[in-house]
């Protein structure tokens, strides 16, 4: 993700998901084969050395976990009340409610057979909050005594089920706007009815505008009304009979409202009620983003009532909660290239036995994306624990991108700028994972998303008897990594997939990249497959992702090779089967009728490596190919190590793959040798240029730049 026009967008990724900050984490889950996502704000004071409590917000039937984040108004109030905020996102329903959309994302408060709301993938949305507080409290200093639930709308009824069905977590609620389905009811609502009876008193408050016209104020044949509820409340927690009215003050009066705060005393647990006269609806006192909505009342700041609220209870003490075993996650990693430390994240499955040879699967995030999220988009981990193999998720550094004039954290392949080398970095972390794990040196796989994917490619050119097999996602090779490529015989098994909605790297190609499926092509070309691909379409096994696959496979290739191309029809620029995009809209629909990673991985494990001979082996774990100084002025030093005498072709191309120079062709003696290269007298133009160096039917490709005096 790369493109000057796209930088306003990416600026919208890092803050809505808080990648520049690592305040606000994308955070996913598995429940019941579902992946389910939600938003997780960590306050700055926030170091893990002290338990805080928990709130969780869910937002309303048709918006999203992102909008509650800044409808709501509630990470300010985190920040000074030292608590940890998780945003829920809901799942696909639809509705046969009045004044609401016919499908929106949401949460099922009815069941999936009630035909207010249908769940269309029938989730069970308490046991997935019950998952959203173990996965917190496993890498978080989390007080369990001290989890509360808050929501709007439909949020709101399901903050209601909450302290119904999960009264032994939820130690107090705040609905906004919501109370809860007739159909949890079957008894009169002036006694506590058959299908609500919290195990135990639960603190409530409701804040509610009486002038709400989508959940009314005054109920319906869907919905009890705010008196209702609260009387069941009252009921419940064996309060007195009738409450206490306050008006608060009416800090202003251009809003049309008032507010009274209406309590009720003598209860086993408190319950309480502002009610916002002629308010609509509206999380009170946040930004005014929904005008259509109502009145919205600045006499209040919901948010901070509801804190305030909340931290005065906690569970009762004689409850014992065990914290849950924490996740197994990638751990940090480093090595040394040419003096520089570079980071990676491992993951290494449970099932990780050392007698046995473990295939390594390399996955690369896309540029200016934080590997955390590669790690959450492509949801792998769980495959390898599985199938059985290691994953090595690598730290990109800031490069400038010469096509898009661009600097962010990416990859070093042709067109991209930078002193670093991130070859000779893959080249390093196989040399110490294989060090520390008993990794199948034949059985190590490459794959990328967006910039990532065009470096994969890259190592396809500049590690085929390295690397056994590769696949891209939501990337091809530009023309400059195609003129770059120059590689062995060796027919490279390659798997592709692309959307034909992206808007990062267009499907029909843009500027200096080619049409998607160019890169395909080539590397079927290079195989010897079939010049036309046999096609498929794939079962549209979930229809509301508006998305479908075709599956176009070149056959005949040599050497038992492959090359598949999966096009995304409809799909943007996403990893498919990844999490929904709910807070990323401009990057199109996820395709969710095939999970890539599963694709990807099932297509490695059909391929192996095959050596043809034992001296490449030694002259690619030998090998050290350095440049210095990189952009050049004047000169430029080559450093090779032979580990033994060889004919050596060294050769400078321009960005279109011609020879510019020829540099050495000649045979080395073994050892490290110095090779310097002064400019030619005749005037070579400032730019992008391409060390190719040949030895022993191998080919190697450095990118440098030439910076004219």
């Amino acid at each position: 993700m790369k493109r000057t026009p796209l930088l306003c967008l990416l600026f919208l990724l890092n803050t809505v998901v808080g990648f520049s900050q690592s305040d606000t984490l994308y955070r996913s889950i598995v429940q019941d084969g579902l992946q389910r996502e939600y938003l997780l704000y960590v306050p700055e004071a926030y170091d893990g050395t002290e338990e805080w409590p928990l709130v969780l917000s869910f937002h309303g039937y048709g918006t999203n976990a992102f909008s509650q984040m800044v409808f709501s108004d509630m990470n300010p109030v985190a920040d000074t009340g030292r608590f940890l905020i998780a945003y829920p996102l809901g799942t696909l329903l639809t509705s046969t409610v009045p004044n609401t959309p016919e499908q929106g994302l949401g949460f099922n408060i009815v069941g999936a057979t009630d035909t207010a709301f249908t769940s269309i993938f029938n989730r069970d949305d308490v046991a997935f909050t019950s998952q959203v507080i173990d996965d917190i409290a496993a890498d978080f200093a989390v007080d369990l005594s001290r989890v509360y639930s808050t929501g709007w709308s439909n949020g709101g009824f399901l903050s209601t089920i909450l302290a119904n069905e999960l009264s032994d977590r939820i130690a107090a609620i705040a609905p906004v706007g919501g109370t809860i389905p007739r159909s949890k009811f079957i008894n009169s609502t002036t006694t506590i009815p058959t299908l609500f009876d919290p195990a135990r008193p639960v603190p409530a408050l409701y804040v509610y505008g009486t002038e709400d016209g989508v959940a009314p104020y005054k109920g319906s044949d869907f919905m009890l009304s705010a008196d209702e509820i609260l009387a069941v409340w009252a009921a419940s927690n064996g309060c007195d009979a009738l409450p206490t009215v306050t008006r608060l003050p009416d800090l202003s009066e251009a809003d049309s409202t008032t507010t009274d705060l209406i309590a009720w005393e003598n209860c086993a647990a408190p319950v309480q009620h502002l009610r916002v006269n002629g308010g609509g609806h509206q999380w009170f006192g946040g930004p005014n983003i929904f005008p259509f909505l109502g009145n919205m009342s600045d006499d209040i700041h919901a948010s901070t009532e509801i804190w305030k609220f909340f931290r005065e209870f906690s569970l009762p003490s004689a409850k014992e909660y065990e914290l849950p075993t924490p996740k197994q996650r990638p751990v940090s990693k480093t090595v040394e290239v040419a003096g520089l430390e570079r980071a990676y994240r491992l993951y290494v499955p449970s099932s990780y036995d050392d007698s046995k040879e473990t295939p390594l699967v390399f996955v690369y995030h896309g540029g200016n994306t934080p590997v955390e999220a590669q790690i959450d988009i492509s949801i792998m981990n769980p495959i390898a624990d599985t199938a059985g193999f290691i994953i090595a998720y690598p730290v990109g550094l800031p490069v400038f991108d010469s096509v898009f004039n661009q600097v962010s954290p990416s990859w070093t392949y042709p067109g991209i700028v930078a002193e670093h080398d991130d070859v000779a970095f893959t080249r390093q972390m196989i040399d110490a994972i294989s060090g520390e794990y008993n990794i199948n040196a034949d059985r190590i796989y490459a794959t990328g998303w967006s910039a990532g994917s065009e470096f994969a490619f890259h190592l396809a050119c500049e590690l085929p008897n390295q690397i056994a097999a590769i696949a891209g996602v939501g990337g091809q090779m530009s023309n400059v990594s195609v003129a770059a490529c120059v590689t062995s015989e060796r027919s490279m098994p390659v798997l592709q997939m692309h959307g034909t909605a992206d808007v990062i790297l267009p499907f029909d190609g843009a500027g200096v990249y080619p049409a998607a499926i160019s890169s395909a092509e080539l590397w079927a070309n290079r195989s010897g497959c079939d010049e036309m691909p046999t096609s498929e379409n794939l079962p549209n096994t979930v229809e509301m992702d508006n998305s479908t696959v075709t599956l176009l496979e070149y056959d005949n290739c040599n050497n038992d090779s492959e090359v598949l191309f999966y096009q995304i029809d409809g799909g943007g620029h996403n990893w498919s089967g990844g999490p929904l995009p709910f807070s990323l809209p401009f990057l199109a629909s996820v395709n969710q009728d095939i999970n890539a990673s599963v694709e990807i991985w099932n297509f490695f494990n059909r391929h192996t490596l095959t050596r043809t001979a034992t001296s490449i082996t030694e002259t690619l774990t030998a090998t050290d190919f350095r440049v210095f100084p990189n952009p050049f002025t004047e000169s430029l030093t080559v450093e090779l190590d032979l580990p033994q005498s060889q004919a050596v072709q060294l050769q400078l191309l321009n960005v279109l793959g011609q020879p510019v120079s020829e540099i050495v062709n000649q045979t080395l003696p073994a050892g490290q040798q110095h090779i310097q290269w002064n400019l030619p007298s005749a005037n070579l133009p400032a730019g992008v240029y391409y060390l190719h160096l040949t030895m022993n039917q191998q080919s190697f490709v450095r990118s440098v730049v030439y910076k004219a005096n």
